[in-house]
């Protein structure tokens, strides 16, 4: 996770924001900096650590677990898979209903903003995993957990067996491939060649199961 929150350094695109603060992403090797508190339980702290010989500045921020005031929360530039928005920029979109902290999430697209990694809200799917890299997922029971998933999904129409949905808000390479866009996806669905484009309305969002 350190490397992820090392990449909004660089990049600042999507983050992982909190209705009142963000969890706190500590190393134990890195004790003994000096903290800057920022409300009561929450305090701030850049390090600067050793990787490969190379000096590289982590931003820690620590708070109470979740609950009751403090919450942690995924958070979409604009809202949507594609596009692109700073940090700052994506807590000023919920500054009136919340005081947050945020630190990159993902990485992303750099000509279209679309993010690589898996976006999970409320149940809800806007971005797939990748099979290639680990994500954190924070559990309904306040766990956090970091591991590599995988998307399974099946399409079925009318009394025709189910097949494999290969993407979700994803560009898909093959021409006998389906792959499902949602709200979320925010834009025109990308054009391929020999593909069929069909509408569907009045679907359910997309969730899990």
């Amino acid at each position: 996770w350190a490397a992820g929150v090392l990449s909004c350094l660089r990049v600042l695109k999507r983050g992982l924001l909190c209705a009142a603060v963000v969890v706190a992403f500590v190393l134990p090797a890195l004790a003994g900096a000096a903290r800057q508190a920022l409300l009561p339980g929450v305090s701030y702290e850049r390090k600067v650590v050793l990787s490969g010989g190379q000096p590289v500045v982590l931003h820690v921020v620590r708070s109470p677990p979740q609950s009751g005031l403090f919450r942690l929360d995924p958070v979409l530039s604009h809202g949507t898979v594609l596009g692109r928005q700073t940090v700052p920029g994506m807590q000023a979109r919920i500054r009136s209903r919340a005081t947050t902290v945020g630190v990159n999430g993902d990485f992303f697209t750099l000509e279209t903003g679309e993010s690589s990694g898996i976006f999970l809200r409320d149940g809800v799917l806007s971005s797939p995993p990748s099979p290639k890299r680990s994500a954190l997922v924070l559990g309904l029971d306040s766990r956090i957990v970091v591991d590599v998933f995988r998307l399974t999904g099946t399409w079925q129409a009318g009394a025709f067996a189910a097949r494999r949905l290969q993407k979700l808000n994803r560009r898909i390479a093959t021409p006998s491939g389906i792959s499902l866009f949602t709200p979320a996806w925010g834009g025109l669905t990308p054009r391929a060649r020999g593909a069929v484009e069909v509408v569907l309305a009045g679907f359910p969002a997309a969730r899990l199961g």
